[in-house]
């Protein structure tokens, strides 16, 4: 009897979607504190005029392009490669059980290095900033609480697949606090100069 397949899409799309409205939103913040704030865009620290807060609107900037240019990246892959699907043997996996299934392609994808596959367990944790208004405010930042990669040797994304099958051991989420927990599967390879890679959403439990 052959085990329930589940079709996971690559989430990709969803997330350079979701850089490109952040990287927006923060260029427009940055504009925003200069007009509200009045700020003089002086940065020679020895001018009496210099003042700190200026740096804000340059930070803001920074952040809002380095998310934009990722939400580009992200969507010249996906016109190059395609949308990627993780086909999952089951509808989930527990912990002490052994993820299998295989990738698919939207198009055939040749490599001289194999495909890198990464699955991670990744929390969101709560730190508070300390810094000027915003003190005590908690932002959220991810960590790794366990991961495991390895590398599949194949050079050809066939209409078999990459072939996926990690055993994640009943102690992957020791050390895991109360954050919101998310399991990732992470595919990537370089195909003629190009980095393909795609990303997908696992579900995991910690019992069956």
């Amino acid at each position: 009897m052959k085990p329930e397949i589940r079709r996971i899409a690559d989430s990709t799309p969803f997330h350079a979607g979701t850089d490109w409205i952040m990287g927006l939103l923060t260029m427009g913040a940055a504009v925003g504190v200069v007009w509200w704030f009045q700020l003089p865009l002086e940065f020679d620290l020895n001018s009496p005029s210099f003042n700190p807060a200026a740096l804000l609107p340059v930070l803001l900037v920074a952040y809002g392009l380095v998310q934009t240019a990722k939400s580009i990246r992200a969507r010249m892959i996906g016109r190059r490669f395609g949308l990627s699907v993780f086909e999952m043997e089951g509808e989930r996996v527990s912990l002490g059980q052994t993820l299998r299934g295989r990738v698919l392609t939207a198009r055939e994808l040749v490599t001289s290095h194999g495909f890198l596959l990464r699955l991670r367990c990744i929390e969101e944790v709560l730190y508070s900033d300390m810094v000027g208004s915003r003190m005590g405010k908690k932002d959220p930042r991810d960590v790794i609480r366990w991961e495991s990669e390895r590398t599949v040797t194949t050079q050809r994304s066939s209409s078999e697949g990459v072939p996926v099958e990690f055993s994640i051991p009943r102690a992957a989420m020791d050390g895991v606090g109360k954050g919101r927990l998310r399991w990732t599967l992470e595919i990537e390879a370089t195909v003629g100069g190009e980095r393909y890679e795609a990303l997908f959403g696992v579900p995991v439990v910690a019992e069956g």
